[in-house]
């Protein structure tokens, strides 16, 4: 994940303490069906705002998290726009800041601006989105073409960044533009992926280092030592999303497609009895290696949405999701403040030098990438068949809107003042739109 400005360093800066978290069993879990939407709300709860999530302001945990909350969006209809007005709040809050571009992890947020651009079409979120584009012109690559993990890890090409990046260049190509080289890149990070990392048992490693310098590679093949469940997680993620975007008559689709039923194959193959996965994908109850939370998640989304995309076998696959979902459940439970609590697992890890690294991590209930992870699991096994059409921004009138010194506010009025971001009131031949949406001190912008 994140990408420090130096070469040796194997650890993540991000790992956090070891917390001894004991919680009573004190609430029933939800229904089945309401898990997403509860940790939706425990996450809206404890951070309402978004760039409060754990992580910095802005990095990939953000990202994440954001497209899980708009994954409930979309299943729920979003009736009282609560979910909107969230989303829209984070892009907005980070518009025109110059954020992005400094590593893979820095790329990820940026999928708020692709989102924001689509929703409400104003350039503010366009030109960010933009410049976030325009920082893959420059990224470094190795000699085979794929990313740095970070500007200053020379050589290194983690299957983390694989998610990150190219998870906003195929919301770019998506909502923005550009498609033609944001499906060409995507798919090519993917086959670089697969070609340098795979183990040869279905399973992807953690990184490879060109240079072959890094602690943690092999002085022979540049590999690092384990299949880490979190991160082939967030290569089995972005595989089918970049499947969903990119159409059948692309040149890489077929390979892309193949590199799915090879994951799928060595998931299946690796699943516990329980229905999780294991830390360590390959070594299942082998010396201090878990069942993992967070590794189960991302599989259990990637499985159904293979699925759903009718690109993996329903027979063969949808109880392999299914099996995985249950046991997803058993790790998740209410608090005496009746928010969700994801069991736990390890806080957010860099590539590690060997597997007693691995088993040595800051091991914490409600680890952010845990989080966000279940978070699009639960949504993706809990959506509708019919789910409700989703509320629609309020048309903005045509008229001009004075902007304040900050231009802290959302540029179409119609979509500002639109249920909980705010009330748009007449006043004889004045509008006046009460905006609440940056949760401080009401603030009122009068539309002429």
């Amino acid at each position: 994940m994140i990408g420090p400005n130096m070469k040796a360093i194997s650890r993540s800066s991000r790992i956090w303490p070891v917390l001894a978290a004991v919680l009573l069993w004190v609430h029933p879990a939800p229904a089945a069906e309401t898990w997403s939407v509860e940790l939706a709300r425990t996450i809206m709860e404890k951070y309402p705002n978004l760039w409060n999530y754990p992580g910095g302001e802005w990095s990939y945990p953000h990202g994440h998290v954001f497209e899980g909350i708009d994954m409930v969006r979309r299943n729920t209809g979003d009736p009282d726009r609560r979910y909107y007005n969230y989303l829209l709040s984070y892009a907005n809050h980070h518009a025109g800041s110059g954020v992005g571009g400094g590593s893979m992890d820095d790329m990820m947020a940026g999928v708020s601006f692709c989102w924001a651009y689509a929703q409400t079409k104003s350039d503010r979120y366009k030109n960010a989105a933009t410049n976030i584009r325009n920082s893959f012109n420059d990224y470094p690559r190795t000699s085979t073409g794929a990313f740095w993990h970070g500007r200053g890890l020379e050589g290194e090409f983690w299957i983390d960044g694989v998610f990150m990046g190219e998870m906003f260049l195929t919301r770019y190509g998506t909502h923005v533009g550009d498609s033609a080289y944001c499906r060409n890149e995507a798919a090519k990070q993917l086959k670089l992926a697969y070609q340098h990392l795979s183990k040869g048992n279905n399973l992807l490693l953690h990184a490879w280092d060109e240079d072959k310098d890094a602690s943690w590679a092999n002085r022979q093949t540049g590999l690092s030592p384990e299949v880490w469940g979190e991160g082939l997680g967030w290569y089995s993620n972005i595989l089918v999303e970049a499947l969903e975007a990119i159409p059948a008559g692309h040149p890489d689709r077929r390979a892309l497609e193949t590199q799915l039923d090879s994951l799928a194959s060595g998931l299946k193959r690796f699943q516990d009895v329980s229905g999780c996965w294991w830390d360590i994908v390959d070594k299942p109850g082998v010396g201090e290696n878990w069942t993992c939370v967070s590794a189960t998640a991302f599989f259990v989304y990637a499985i159904k949405k293979g699925v759903d995309l009718g690109l993996l076998d329903s027979a063969v696959y949808g109880p392999v999701a299914r099996k995985g979902y249950n046991c997803l459940l058993t790790k998740l439970r209410k608090d005496t403040q009746n928010r969700v609590v994801v069991g736990a697992t390890c806080e957010g890890l860099g590539v590690q030098d060997n597997w007693n690294d691995y088993m040595n991590c800051s091991y914490v209930e409600n680890a952010k990438e845990a989080t966000a992870a279940v978070l699009w699991a639960t949504a993706i096994m809990e959506k509708p068949a019919n789910p409700s059409p989703v509320a629609q921004p309020v048309a903005a009138p045509r008229s001009q809107v004075r902007k304040d010194s900050r231009e802290r506010y959302y540029d179409l009025c119609g979509r500002l003042c639109s249920a909980q971001a705010g009330i748009l009131l007449t006043m004889g031949k004045r509008a006046v739109c009460v905006d609440h949406s940056n949760g401080g001190t009401p603030r009122i912008v009068i539309v002429r």
